[in-house]
């Protein structure tokens, strides 16, 4: 308990995390801090090992240590765009597509299909400003938009905000403390037999998808959906939904709008997104089964199962044949 306490306050003192990664990025670098062996290992004993490479993860979020993601995507860290950009089928969301849609069946249906899936979508519940920025500062473009409609309902997360005012030197800074904190917390987890941080919320995503891979949380929710009386599209989510238009006909983006499921929401807020804007959606229609960790997020089965079905839908949809056609 004594070794537990002595490295908790030495990798989180106030000075320490500072000289910590000017040691490692000194010894190490910036790449091999972040595609961690020891992060590597620890996907590889959740992974499906027949289709699942695990150097394809590197540490995305803990409960303790915090979230790296915005920071790495939205200033390009290491070249990590370089996926989305070369991904012809994009999806972007909130959390629930950050778990809802599962890595082996993304990338079974990128390889049978030769039209490669990234997921983009983001935790904190985040909206479709972040997004407009993130377009523009990386470029994106000429891509299959895969669009949660829930992304209309705020501006963007405090966490896509914090990403935004931050400059890039401090963004790489933090990345980089957060993923040196893990990885000493996976060293002492290995050797000296304690855990420095909690795993009930740990993420690890893919570089070459987007998909998360996390452990797993034992508790379980169904889907309840409940009606909302009159529910309408605000003024707020009409511009939103304006502003977001203009940027993906300027950027060559086909949006296609989805619905992932999550207990106490319908997809009836989507349906009104899907009649404001007129474009193409795909609801996937057996969501009774599926399960979910604390209401909001999918299991690792349930997201598999939602993935499959949705991924048909997908390949039988009008947005896909456009692409498909395009690349013939």
């Amino acid at each position: 308990m004594k070794a537990k306490r002595f490295v908790q306050y030495f990798i989180l003192s106030s000075f320490i995390p500072a000289l910590l990664v000017i040691s490692f990025f000194l010894v190490f670098g910036v790449r091999n801090i972040i595609f961690s062996d020891l992060v590597r290992d620890d996907a590889a004993q959740y992974s499906l090992s027949e289709i699942q490479d695990a150097k394809d993860f590197i540490f995305s979020t803990g409960t303790t240590v915090g979230e790296v993601d915005h920071d790495i995507y939205y200033n390009d860290i290491l070249g990590l765009m370089d996926s989305v950009n070369n991904s012809q089928i994009v999806i972007i969301g909130d959390s629930r597509s950050l778990y809802g849609f599962d890595y082996s069946a993304l990338k079974l249906f990128s390889d049978v299909q030769r039209q490669h899936v990234f997921n983009l979508a983001f935790g904190y519940a985040e909206g479709s400003r972040f997004y407009e920025a993130l377009i523009r500062k990386n470029n994106i473009r000429n891509k299959l938009l895969l669009v949660q409609a829930d992304i209309f309902g705020s501006d963007m997360s405090a966490q896509g905000r914090k990403a935004l005012d931050t400059h890039p030197f401090t963004a790489l800074q933090s990345v980089l403390r957060k993923n040196i904190q893990w990885s000493m917390h996976l060293l002492c987890k290995k050797f000296l037999k304690f855990k420095l941080y909690a795993e009930d919320q740990v993420w690890y995503r893919s570089t070459t998808n987007g998909a998360l891979w996390r452990y797993e949380a034992k508790t379980r929710h169904n889907v309840d959906p409940t009606l909302v009386q009159d529910l309408q599209l605000t003024t707020a989510e009409k511009d939103r939904i304006d502003e977001f238009k203009k940027l993906a006909d300027a950027h060559g983006l086909a949006p296609l709008l989805m619905y992932v499921p999550c207990k106490g929401i319908t997809r009836q807020h989507a349906e009104l997104v899907a009649a404001y804007t007129g474009w193409e959606t795909l609801f996937v229609q057996r969501t009774d089964a599926l399960e979910f960790v604390d209401t909001i997020h999918m299991t690792r089965k349930s997201s598999v199962a939602f993935s499959k079905d949705f991924l048909e839908l997908l390949e039988q949809s009008q947005g896909f044949r456009k692409l498909r056609k395009h690349a013939e």
